[in-house]
């Protein structure tokens, strides 16, 4: 059996080393958790989906695995380490809803215009809390293309036309994401700031009178 040094010293796109996936499973934490920092070190697609299993697999109270396993994740979304770029377009058409949801997280600490690609594409079809979806609002607007960004405002004002409140909540987040960044507003965001506000306008309007 390896160290937990040797481990770490892995190359894991070699078929030797592909071998010792069995440590995932180790009953020694440490070494588990080595296997699965190794993981991350090398892009694989078909690493992403196994540390989806094992985070099905480890109880919540395994706050160290579980941490792990995210950052990992979040490593294979990186592109970290000598092996492929993770297929992002893949993933949204084989994996379950409930994994794309710990994908969706995990991408908040990846800034990447691929991924933010990859976040507009997951949130047009999973639901999140409306806390989690207004977060990755802002973080499209940090790192995603100005096509991203205009394809998940578009998606969101289609679910609710009618909530003001969230639409105004929404453009606040993606106010916040581009100056974080440093970034100008695309006139189409510019646009959907005007309509809204005219709406606020017309809506308190209506309110007075009535």
């Amino acid at each position: 059996q390896k160290t937990a040094y040797e481990i770490f010293q892995c190359d894991w796109s070699s078929d030797v080393c592909s071998s010792d996936l069995a440590l995932t499973n180790d009953d020694e934490p440490f070494v588990k958790r080595a296997a699965v920092d190794a993981l991350g070190r090398q892009s694989r697609q078909d690493s992403v989906t196994l540390l989806l299993s094992m985070l099905d697999d480890t109880p919540k109270a395994d706050t160290h695995l579980r941490h792990t396993i995210r950052i990992a994740l979040r490593n294979q979304l990186r592109g970290e380490g000598d092996g492929d770029a993770v297929d992002l377009a893949a993933l949204l058409q084989t994996t379950s809803e409930a994994h794309l949801r710990e994908l969706a997280s995990v991408s908040l600490a990846v800034e990447s215009e691929a991924v933010g690609q990859f976040l507009a594409d997951v949130l047009e079809q999973v639901e999140f809390p409306r806390p989690r979806l207004l977060e990755s609002v802002r973080q499209i607007a940090r790192v995603g293309t100005p096509a991203a960004l205009t394809q998940v405002l578009l998606s969101l004002k289609s679910r609710s036309p009618d909530d003001l409140p969230f639409q105004h909540q929404v453009l606040l987040e993606v106010r916040e994401g581009l100056t974080r960044k440093g970034r100008s507003p695309s006139e189409f965001v510019v646009r959907q700031a005007e309509e809204q506000a005219c709406r606020l306008l017309r809506a308190a309007a209506d309110q007075t009178i009535a």
